[in-house]
């Protein structure tokens, strides 16, 4: 995963998971850090993605994350740092690979949101395929809200914000 093809809003994200597994003392970063992050953020189009997706329930959802999260096993100790996992490594390289195939520079949000809904084997999928995640329906979402448009720089989703106001 090349971290310099991440957007803005990715790098973020991605620091507020590193955060969020150091400060519940987790060894290992995971999917379900990941998915707990995304639900949380402000300024997203995730949430608007999920609804058109098929979850009804985004709250709930949330919850959900927060429980998982809150079941991964914890270390205690001085210096303890915390190391990315192999399905969070593996839905970060999915999501380069789709951007890559859909013309993207860089990877937003919304690329590492689908390739979470596409990476079966942890409880991030999981749990969106519980609360009833459609694959298709996400992709179309993701494709009615850039309207043809690329992820060419840093600040992608700010434009694709922009645009859609």
């Amino acid at each position: 995963m090349d971290f310099e093809k991440l957007t803005t809003k990715s790098k973020e994200l991605f620091q507020d998971v590193v955060n969020l597994a150091a400060k519940e003392h987790h060894q290992y970063i995971t999917p379900e850090h990941l998915l707990l992050e995304m639900l949380k953020q402000k300024d997203s189009p995730v949430k608007s993605l999920l609804e058109k997706s098929g979850i009804a329930d985004i709250t709930s959802l949330q919850q959900q994350a927060e429980e998982a999260v809150k079941k991964l096993p914890s270390v205690s100790g001085e210096g303890v740092q915390s190391v990315m996992n192999q399905d969070f490594t593996r839905v970060m390289m999915e999501a380069e690979k789709l951007a890559t195939q859909s013309g993207d520079s860089y990877v937003t949000l919304e690329r590492i949101l689908q390739a979470l809904a596409q990476s079966a084997g942890n409880k991030a999928y999981d749990l969106l395929k519980a609360n009833g995640l459609n694959p298709v329906a996400l992709n179309q979402a993701i494709n009615d809200m850039r309207g043809g448009r690329v992820a060419d720089s840093e600040n992608a989703e700010d434009n694709f914000e922009a645009l859609k106001k």
